[in-house]
């Protein structure tokens, strides 16, 4: 199949298209616009309406500018931004002992034994015989003179007429020829300390500091510490915190149209068709999200209702909403049909507004999430990569949500990668099988893992494909049926059996089932055999049309498919065309950057996110009337849709012949915003 080419809309020198009431065509941005309005007493600032000085704290609560939120503490403590959101008072010591960070130290406050002295080399009291002395060049032993008979001296270790030299008597010693004199080991004793301390081994006595009633003492900031009681800065009815103590609203735009950034205009989509393209089969972009035209190109921050940072992943919920996953902006969107052009999203899940971004919450804040799916109760499943965790959102769905379940760490406060079966490091995207059973794509320690229903927190897998068990996870030194090298999109077709894209390996494996801990791949595309991993697909991302064909992002060569039946060596026609590296123009039309997630709707519409131009494009159903035929047969034969896959970064190479190079150090750039990682049970903790 050829690259698609666009066609501008058929409006140019006709009838001017409709705008909703409110709004006027825009012939240059190919739009309809107004202006957009804000709340009494809120000042109009770009694409929000700002009302300073109208929030409040309840009573008995005072202002904490750090984490922009109202605090109270117990009597006898102090609000402490420097020690993580607690109320901290001073630790206390015993009388004579100094405060020295986690410890009380008394210098002097320790004695010896009545007849011992107190000796520095071994930090300890010691005694001696009468007659002899502690020496501690020799030992820790009591020492003496050899004697040598008169007129004669020592010399080494004998007497200079040649005898042996004598110990004084009643000293109990003998002649230590390594010393050159009489010794007897010293009677020792530990350096004593008050009740209630311990010596620190320098002469120096120590005790733990106690806390006031109520609060316990933190050695990671050597204070007593009690969590304060936070609660929001509070904002007027219809307006919400922005973090910064300023209420806002957003402003009000025109039935039929949304707001914008940075233009702060009410943009509605103009009732023309959509853009024609020409490929083997016809295929015509009718909506762009993310961006207000297929000719635009704006950042995605700060974050709007409107823009899209980077999305890496899209999917469909039983209404037909389309969920979009923004990486760049920790968050995940909800967009309500119909879908028009420019469109802002409803709903927003990891971030407390529309305008939110940064990693926050345990429980309800992302960071760098990739994936996304529905279970089978309509529940959001969300991979929050940089994380190393699954998180579970509840159906009815509201803004800044928490997640209701963790998978791959204990708890919602875990987020340290590691390679064990209740571990994850740098995971892609997920899917569930037809049994409602969910598989992860754990790209860092290059395995799948199936989670069974039903889930708990920290619920470890049960399978594990890639790797020959779960305490593995470096990549094989060859490439087999049962290797995974950075594993990214997954999915199911309508058999039950399982696709993963193995991007490093350059190919997409199918695995039947029932499955099983090291089971080996059945079928292999963008490869001549199971055991090829040479350069040529690039792929991310996977999904299955109503006809069973598979459809595959990849980064460099855009977005491909594969005929049904399918079977191993199979090769991908190139359908929709990338946009170069080198010619990424400020109007990028219907040229792809670095596609990544794609997925099919209830009418086999295709949607892909094309990530580095900022934007979610739907191509109309054309997309899968492809009259082409594969003349190769597989054993077995895929019909349904299925999932899609997406790495946390793209690889955003220029050209196809330079992969391969680049390849070695893909792992870092994918997982560059991941958290600290440990392997298996050591412990050693590695950033990436």
């Amino acid at each position: 199949m050829t690259a698609i080419l666009t066609a501008e809309p058929a409006h140019a020198g006709g009838p001017i298209p409709a705008c909703p009431a409110g709004t006027s065509y825009d012939p240059v941005a190919g739009d309809c616009s107004g202006s957009a309005t804000c709340p009494a007493g809120f000042t109009n600032a770009g694409p929000k309406c700002e009302g300073y000085g109208t929030g409040y704290c309840p009573s008995g609560y005072t202002y904490e500018a750090v984490f922009d939120s109202c605090a109270t503490c117990p009597s006898g403590t102090n609000f402490n931004p420097l020690a993580g959101n607690f109320c901290s008072a001073p630790p206390i010591c015993p009388p004579g002992f100094a405060n020295i960070g986690p410890k009380c130290e008394g210098y002097g406050t320790g004695y010896c034994p009545s007849g011992y002295t107190y000796e520095a080399v071994f930090d300890s009291c010691a005694t001696c015989p009468s007659g002899t002395n502690f020496d501690p060049s020799a030992g820790n032993f009591c020492a003496t003179p050899a004697i040598c008979p008169s007129g004669t001296t020592l010399t080494g270790s004998k007497c200079s007429d040649g005898s042996i030299p004598t110990c004084p008597a009643g000293t109990d010693t003998t002649f230590d020829k390594n010393y050159d004199d009489c010794s007897i080991p010293s009677t020792t004793t530990p350096y004593l300390c008050e009740a209630g301390t311990y010596n620190d081994g320098e002469r120096t006595c120590q005790s733990v500091p106690t806390c006031p009633a109520g609060t316990t003492f933190d050695t990671a900031y050597n204070v007593c510490s009690i969590p304060s009681t936070t609660t929001p800065y509070l904002c007027e009815a219809g307006t919400y915190n922005d973090g910064e103590r300023t209420c806002q609203s957003i402003p009000a735009c025109p039935s039929g149209t949304s707001l914008t950034a940075p233009s702060y205009r009410c943009i509605g989509a103009a009732s023309y068709s959509c853009l024609v393209t020409t490929t083997a089969g016809t295929l015509s972009i009718c909506v762009v999200i993310g961006q207000e035209s297929l000719n635009t190109l704006t950042s995605g921050s700060p974050p709007t209702s409107t823009a899209i940072g980077n999305p890496t992943a899209v999917a469909f919920d039983s209404k037909g909403d389309l969920w979009v996953v923004d990486a760049s902006n920790d968050r995940v969107l909800e967009y309500a049909p119909p879908f028009s052009s420019g469109e802002g999203a409803s709903l927003v899940i990891g971030q407390t507004s529309l305008t939110g971004s940064g990693d926050s919450s345990p429980a309800g804040g992302l960071f760098g999430p990739t994936g996304i799916a529905f279970d089978g109760s309509g529940n959001l499943w969300v991979v929050d990569s940089g994380n190393n965790r699954v998180l579970e959102f509840k159906s009815p769905f509201s803004d800044g949500e928490k997640a209701s379940l963790v998978l791959g760490q204990p708890t919602f406060g875990g987020y340290v990668g590691t390679t064990s079966a209740g571990g994850m490091n740098s995971p892609a995207y997920l899917a569930f099988d037809p049994s409602g059973n969910l598989w992860v794509t754990d790209q860092g320690n290059n395995r799948v893992l199936e989670f069974t229903a039903p889930f708990s927190t920290g619920q470890k897998a049960s399978v594990v494909i890639g790797q020959a068990n779960f305490t593995a996870f470096a990549p094989a030194s060859t490439v087999t049926a049962k290797s995974l090298f950075e594993p990214l999109g997954i999915g199911f077709d309508s058999g039950g059996d399982l696709w993963v894209v193995d991007s490093a390996d350059h190919r997409v494996l199918e695995y039947y089932p029932p499955f099983s801990t090291d089971e080996a791949a059945s079928v292999v595309i963008g490869q001549p055999s199971l055991t090829g991993g040479s350069t040529g697909l690039n792929a991310y991302a996977i999904a299955f049309d109503s006809s069973g064909n598979l459809w595959i992002s990849d980064g460099i060569s855009g977005v491909g498919e594969s005929l049904a039946p399918l079977s191993s060596g199979e090769t991908v026609s190139q359908v929709i065309g990338p946009k170069t590296g080198t010619g990424n123009a400020t109007t990028p039309g219907s040229g792809l950057r670095d596609p990544q997630g794609i997925a099919f709707d209830s009418a086999n519409n295709l949607w892909v996110a094309d990530y580095s131009h900022g934007r979610v494009l739907e191509y109309t159903s054309g997309a899968t009337a492809s009259s082409s035929s594969s003349s190769s047969s597989s054993s077995k034969t895929s019909s349904s849709s299925g999932g899609g896959g997406v790495p946390v970064f793209p690889y955003q190479f220029a050209i196809a012949s330079v992969f391969t190079t680049l390849l070695a150090a893909s792992f870092l750039l994918i997982r560059r915003r991941a958290r600290p990682w440990k392997s298996g049970s050591e412990g050693a903790l590695a950033t990436s």
